[in-house]
């Protein structure tokens, strides 16, 4: 009946130290899959934060791009401005000088009927001089007409380049300001996303540090639990070896 009971007893003592050995490795094994689990929430709110720095990086251009089509659009416009108040001004001047051409025309046929009607060679010469004089101002004003038309045309040519660069600008500014709009918009939408990441990985961190050190504390009390049970049966064990030698 002895032998019976120490056996069961010595059993018993075998299955705490087994117990004891088995619980001792929970602590690290909840760490290292709270420490997966941690590192795998740094990562998606890594991930997050990249995504907002992209859009914040996507609204800066978009913004920045809009801001030169602007400059351009009133660098254009003022040059439309320029040319417009230009052109009236050359009409006039163009006008103008073929006024003073059709009166040189005029003087200048006078002179040519006087010449006609004189034989004196003085007088004749004297009005050879001035013919040549009036037509060298009418060259003139030839000239200044075809270079004021030049001009003319020139400024008008611009003027159509400038205004359907300017509209290409325009477009081009418009399709920019709704790109922001979208991207603003998904920006506010990751920004979002990522607070809620932020706030549920906080609370997931200490969640998971008070899980690690409720199983250390499991591991420490069952431990010295088994410890205590394993002594008393070691106890029992050595009574009951006492006993039987006692008995011999």
């Amino acid at each position: 009946m002895v032998d019976v009971t120490n056996e069961a007893l010595q059993m018993v003592k075998n299955a705490l130290k087994n117990f004891k050995t088995d619980i001792e490795g929970i602590p690290e094994s909840v760490k290292n899959s709270t420490d997966a689990l941690v590192q795998e929430g740094h990562l998606k709110v890594s991930e997050s934060e990249q995504d907002v720095f992209q859009s914040e990086e996507i609204i800066n251009k978009l913004t920045k791009n809009i801001e030169i089509l602007d400059d351009k659009i009133i660098q254009m416009s003022g040059e439309i401005v320029r040319i417009e108040n230009r052109i009236p001004a050359i009409h006039q001047q163009i006008q103008s000088i073929n006024g003073q051409r059709r009166t040189l025309e005029m003087q200048k046929s006078e002179l040519q009927s006087q010449l006609a009607n004189t034989d004196d060679e003085d007088e004749r010469f004297q009005i050879q001089t001035q013919i040549s004089m009036v037509e060298s101002r009418i060259n003139q004003c030839t000239m200044q007409c075809s270079e004021l038309e030049s001009e003319l045309h020139n400024l008008s040519s611009k003027r159509d380049t400038l205004k359907q660069d300017m509209n290409s600008a325009k477009s081009q500014k418009t399709q920019c300001e709704m790109k922001l709009s979208e991207e603003k918009n998904r920006c506010n939408k990751l920004k979002s996303k990522l607070e809620r990441l932020k706030s549920a990985f906080k609370k997931m961190e200490s969640d998971a540090s008070a899980y690690v050190a409720a199983a250390k504390k499991f591991q420490s009390t069952a431990s010295s639990t088994a410890q205590s049970n394993a002594s008393a049966i070691e106890r029992c064990i050595s009574s009951i070896e006492e006993y039987e030698n006692t008995s011999l």
